[in-house]
């Protein structure tokens, strides 16, 4: 098992393999600044210095589902052939709870893996499946984290770590979080009684309160 700057040393001999080729193929090297205008035609704008920093491993190797499409299609690559982002722990930890509420029951690792095998031909071991759970492993494959995003019905992006930009987030990625928190939250609330519902009510608003926000409105904007 390796440590999480071995796994950054992986991911960076993956990509520079990659670019490598590239450049054989196109017979010179693709400069990043080439790179990233493509990225930008592409609709997935990144900087030079952040593909630089990816394909030499200054950096992890975790860009948005998009932004690694777009690489794949400028490096000639299929998606799956690039190194894979860190699964969120909690993210996933997060989906299995879902099924719980949704389900009544939670899935079984081995039940999961079967999944993944059946429909997706992504065979993995029900114990490597708890390492990702528990944070153990933390570099599976894109065609697992694929496989996983398909079981749980929600993007690859979101069982990926969040990118380290420390930009904010944009406007409209606000909006769509807030509205994942929300149906999880509903999510959470199936199949409880109508007196447990009341209780989580009361607290919601009794920490409104200390958090000193105003009554949502009527119409809930």
């Amino acid at each position: 098992m390796g440590t999480p700057n071995s796994r950054t040393g992986l991911a960076k001999t993956r990509l520079d393999q990659l670019f490598r080729d590239h450049s054989r193929e196109i017979r010179r090297e693709m400069h990043a600044t080439e790179m990233a205008a493509a990225m930008a035609e592409l609709g997935e704008p990144v900087t030079d210095t952040y593909l630089r920093m990816l394909r030499y491993g200054r950096r992890p190797f975790n860009p948005s589902d998009g932004k690694r499409r777009a690489l794949a299609s400028i490096l000639d690559a299929r998606p799956e052939q690039l190194p894979a982002g860190e699964t969120g722990r909690a993210a996933l930890n997060e989906l299995w709870q879902a099924k719980l509420v949704t389900e009544r029951k939670e899935p079984s690792t081995r039940e999961v893996t079967d999944w993944l095998r059946r429909h997706h031909g992504v065979a993995i071991t029900p114990r490597y499946l708890q390492q990702l759970r528990d944070g153990v492993a933390n570099n599976p494959s894109a065609a697992i984290v694929g496989a996983l995003a398909a079981y749980f019905g929600v993007p690859m992006d979101y069982l990926l770590a969040q990118p380290e930009s420390g930009e904010e987030p944009a406007p409209a990625t606000r909006v769509e979080s807030e509205e994942d928190e929300v149906r999880l939250m509903s999510m959470r609330l199936f199949g409880v009684s109508p007196q447990g519902r009341a209780f989580i009510t009361s607290v919601i608003e009794d920490v409104r309160r200390s958090e000193k926000l105003d009554p949502p409105a009527e119409n809930g904007e």
